[in-house]
């Protein structure tokens, strides 16, 4: 499923198709595939969920708005994938998707993520 939403992603001739269907696939695909659960290749899925919110992100498909009304959601999910101890390349993509969408909602977080638990 991922890699075919990933595949979608890149096709840039239904973007806005994918535009108007952002939130859906971030709530009920993405951030589901990012939930810890035991096993190596749970790592690999989490990452590439990870990566395809950043990809969402990127091109430009999640709007602002959008990913700052599903921020908490976002926030908790990457919290998560940036304490997993023993898959860097997890660590690696949740910093760099973090740092993506605080730079991208830094004028809508002034005070948000500071009560943050």
């Amino acid at each position: 499923m991922l890699q075919f939403l990933d595949s979608l992603i890149d096709a840039h001739t239904i973007h806005p198709r994918l535009q108007f269907h952002a939130e859906q696939i971030l709530l009920r695909i993405l951030i589901p595939c990012c939930v810890w659960k035991a096993g190596k290749q749970n790592s690999s899925v989490r990452k590439c969920a990870i990566v395809g919110i950043h990809k969402l992100l990127a091109m430009g498909l999640l709007d602002r708005d959008l990913a700052y009304k599903n921020f908490k959601a976002l926030f908790a999910v990457l919290k998560s994938c940036v304490e997993d101890e023993w898959a860097a390349d997890l660590r690696l993509a949740s910093c760099s998707l973090m740092n993506t969408l605080i730079a991208a909602l830094a004028p809508l977080l002034s005070g948000t993520v500071s009560g943050m638990n």
